[in-house]
């Protein structure tokens, strides 16, 4: 018997597999590249595959001959096409033009070893392609073109079923945020799609006899499951009491949608004189805002309202015309041609309008209650904002914006000389409101912001080959007047980052640097992975990168002069989920508690922890039940404490408290809990 083996096997091991032959993309399998071929009337294209990948020619057969002759040697590029999760089953389609010539073929398998690649013609571009991964596009003009990688799309697939049956519905559509088709629902429900394009917010379902649903996305661009419900809907009524006599009225129903651009416009229509009701039906469950409409943009009535699956709501919509008369003044001048935007305190609706040459303009008012304006008039006025109670048959509203002005100079720090074109962002926050504003230097350094309101001030100040600064917090009162701050940039070192995952594929990610001045965003990776770190030659620290799929990865690096070698940043795969569970002693779950991060030793400074909210999606703050689902993280020891200013100080000492949370996170899913006592008085 095991002759008999091994005699089959030395036989099976002679026969060579078959080499691929295509003319026109009609492909078969041959021994050995044919010497002959049938003559055409018209030239064709050919391409040789050989049985190992490692070896693809391409060239043509003119009209007539049938003589198949291979490209020049010297006529070759080495590459090796990569898919990004490692996989090497799947089928790669390949395209290459070299001027008005094109070749097209495919292999059903990674050329794991790489390829040889040779074709006549010159200033050649060559199209990888496969199903699932973002194509790629090389012009080929060295001989050694390297690795190619095909980044994976991120997988949306789900279910949708009927809400009282349960169901699978088929045939339902998948929507994108555009109004593009991404995917239908087979026979069983079940739907599945790559997302080519930018990963949306959310997602529209939709079939005929159901009201339509709006499923938000996580941000974290990842394969992500969906369980759709659809309903028959809610039914919304509004119920207008006009006191404007006969005329026509428009009305809106608007969606809030999380995230900008904050709602989207679910139905519309207008009542004649006389009407005072419209019913919508199918609506799905959410949250909306309700707006009848004049002709006049303070013609306004707006109200929230909260729709049930199922349910029915009434919208009374009560008119109170009366006049408001807006003044705007600019030190203690008229401002004409100011864009006012005003808008009642719940936001139900806004609308603008402009001031005259006397900074005035008069308008009906249809809603009561207390508004907030916002003045813009760029670049002397980037935004001032105030509040006023409208109430009654006439109403005067005077805005006076004080002539005060942040003056600020960008200067290099060695040399004193300015910085053209640096980029300031400042952070203002007065009362319980934040804003940004965007400022760019001038030829000689200089920038300014106009009409500033009251409150305090952070300035963050980057430019192209200078370490990025930050200003500590500007508290301003009243009667403060023009501040001239000035920032001095240090040159930095550009030190080469490379940021791949497990298998050596860029990764595009969100870069924190972390030395001894702070930690700050650097910015985000090109397409092949890479990014210049502005540090000072003596600088030493850590650098963490967050790519928008999760995870997370951390690489420390030297000054200078222990090594200027690239700093090469590998991203483990975010695979592993932690639910952290806060609840009081006796089982009531705590809501709004933070946390901070220790992974293998390594403390996630408060910047990136920041980063991996906003930028990747985790949850701020424990929920109503007390949950924190921390999704997309890379395995490892983690130990977590709840935040709070005098743990944050202990935590981020030199030996910090033990951590209440101590675990070895996994693939997969992992919970823990956190059991707070009452405090002692």
């Amino acid at each position: 018997m095991t002759i008999l083996i091994a005699a089959f096997l030395a036989v099976q091991t002679v026969a060579a597999p078959p080499s691929t032959f295509c003319i026109q993309q009609r492909c078969q399998a041959v021994n050995e590249i044919p010497g002959t071929v049938a003559p055409s009337d018209t030239v064709r294209d050919f391409v040789w595959i050989s049985s190992d990948l490692k070896q693809i020619a391409t060239g043509t057969i003119q009209a007539g001959a049938n003589v198949v002759s291979l490209p020049a040697a010297s006529q070759h590029h080495k590459l090796a096409p990569r898919l990004s999760d490692g996989s090497t089953r799947a089928t790669l389609d390949f395209e290459l033009r070299c001027q008005d010539l094109t070749w097209k073929w495919s292999v059903s398998r990674v050329p794991v070893p790489g390829v040889d690649l040779r074709h006549p013609g010159s200033g050649c571009t060559l199209l990888l392609k496969s199903n699932g991964y973002r194509s790629v596009e090389r012009q080929l003009r060295e001989v050694e073109v390297g690795n190619v990688f095909l980044q994976k799309m991120p997988i949306l697939s789900g279910t949708v079923i009927d809400a009282k049956t349960a169901i699978p519905l088929r045939d339902a559509r998948v929507y994108l945020p555009n109004g593009d088709s991404l995917a239908v629902t087979d026979r069983k429900g079940n739907f599945r799609a790559p997302v080519a394009d930018v990963w949306p917010q959310f997602v529209r379902v939709a079939m005929a006899g159901y009201a339509r649903r709006t499923v938000p996305l996580p941000k974290a661009v990842a394969d992500t499951e969906l369980s759709v419900r659809l309903s028959k809907g809610g039914s919304l009524t509004i119920s207008l009491v006009p006191a404007v006599g006969q005329e026509e009225v428009g009305w809106e129903v608007r969606r809030l949608l999380p995230g900008p651009p904050g709602d989207e416009l679910a139905h519309s229509g207008r009542l004649p004189g006389g009407q005072k009701e419209a019913v919508v039906d199918a609506l799905e469950p959410g949250k909306y805002r309700v707006i009848v409409l004049g002709a006049n943009p303070l013609q306004r009535i707006g109200k929230l309202v909260t729709l049930t699956d199922g349910g029915e709501a009434e919208a009374v919509m009560q008119i109170s015309p009366s006049v408001l008369d807006v003044t705007v003044r600019y030190d203690d001048k008229p401002l004409a041609g100011a864009t006012v935007r005003i808008h009642p305190e719940d936001s139900s609706w806004t609308s603008s309008v402009t001031t005259d040459s006397e900074g005035s303009v008069t308008e009906e008012v249809w809603q009561q209650g207390t508004y907030v304006a916002t003045v813009t008039q760029r670049p002397l006025i980037p935004f001032w904002r105030e509040t006023e109670r409208i109430d009654g048959d006439k109403n005067r509203w005077s805005i006076s914006v004080p002539n005060r002005r942040l003056l600020g100079h960008v200067m290099d720090d060695s040399s004193g000389q300015p910085i053209r074109d640096a980029r300031i962002e400042v952070t203002m926050k007065n009362d319980d409101h934040s804003n940004y504003v965007t400022l760019r230097s001038g030829e000689d350094g200089r920038f300014e912001l106009g009409a500033f309101p009251a409150g305090s001030y952070r300035l963050a100040v980057s430019k192209s080959g200078y370490q990025s600064s930050e200003t500590s917090w500007i508290t301003l009162d009243e009667t403060a007047t023009d501040q001239t701050p000035q920032v001095r940039l240090k040159a930095a070192g550009n030190r080469p980052v490379v940021v791949t995952n497990a298998f050596g594929a860029p990764v595009s990610a969100a870069v924190y640097v972390s030395t001894r001045n702070g930690t700050h965003l650097v910015g985000a990776t090109d397409e092949d992975g890479r990014i210049l770190l502005p540090v000072s030659p003596e600088d030493y620290g850590m650098v963490f990168v967050l790519p928008r799929s999760g995870s997370i990865g951390v690489a420390r690096f030297n000054s200078l002069a222990q090594g200027a070698d690239d700093i090469l940043v590998r991203v483990p795969d975010g695979n592993a989920s932690l639910e952290i569970v806060c609840e009081t002693t006796s089982g009531a779950a705590l809501t709004g508690v933070s946390v901070l991060i220790r992974i293998d030793g390594v403390q996630l400074p408060i910047p990136v922890w920041e980063g991996m909210i906003n930028y990747q999606g985790l949850p701020m703050f424990s929920d109503g039940q007390g949950r924190l689902l921390l999704t997309h993280l890379p395995p490892g020891r983690y130990e977590i404490w709840p935040l709070d200013r005098q743990q944050l100080n202990a935590v981020t000492s030199g030996s910090p408290p033990p951590a209440p949370v101590n675990i070895a996170v996994t693939a997969g899913y992992q919970s823990a809990k956190i059991v707070f006592a009452a405090a002692k008085p």
